[in-house]
C-alpha cells in the first residue's frame, strides 16, 4: 500500500507463550510516501555460551498495521525455526505469489 505514516507491528509467540501486545519492528518506525519500510531482523539468540548442539525453537509471528491511531490486522503469518546453526522462515496467508520459504544455515 503506497501510504505514509503506517506503523507495521508484530507479535511473537513461542511454546512458552506470546508477547503482550504488538511491537514496532521497522526502520523508520513508520512508512514513507511509497509505503515501504525495512524489517529489523531480531536474529537468533543463543548463548553466551553458545550451545554445542544445534538446538532449535519455533516462534511464530502475527502482524498488524497502525494508521492514525487505528489498528488493522495483516493476514500474513510467519512461522520460523530458529536454530543455533541456521534459520528457516515460512511466510504464508498471502496471495500465492507472495508466500515464500527462506532457509539459511543448518535447520534439521
Amino acid at each position: 500500500m503506497q501510504a505514509s505514516g503506517i506503523t507495521p507491528q508484530e507479535r511473537t509467540c513461542t511454546s512458552a507463550g506470546c508477547q503482550t501486545g504488538y511491537n514496532n519492528f521497522s526502520t523508520p518506525a513508520t512508512t514513507g510516501a511509497n509505503g515501504q519500510f525495512n524489517d529489523i531482523p531480531i536474529g537468533t539468540c543463543f548463548g553466551p555460551p553458545k550451545p554445542t548442539t544445534n538446538i532449535c525453537v519455533q516462534p511464530s509471528n502475527t502482524y498488524e498495521a497502525m494508521l492514525n491511531g487505528q489498528t488493522y490486522n495483516i493476514l500474513t503469518l510467519n512461522y520460523r525455526t530458529d536454530c543455533v546453526l541456521g534459520e528457516q522462515d515460512q511466510i504464508t496467508s498471502n496471495p500465492s505469489g507472495y508466500n515464500q520459504t527462506y532457509t539459511t544455515g543448518t535447520v534439521p
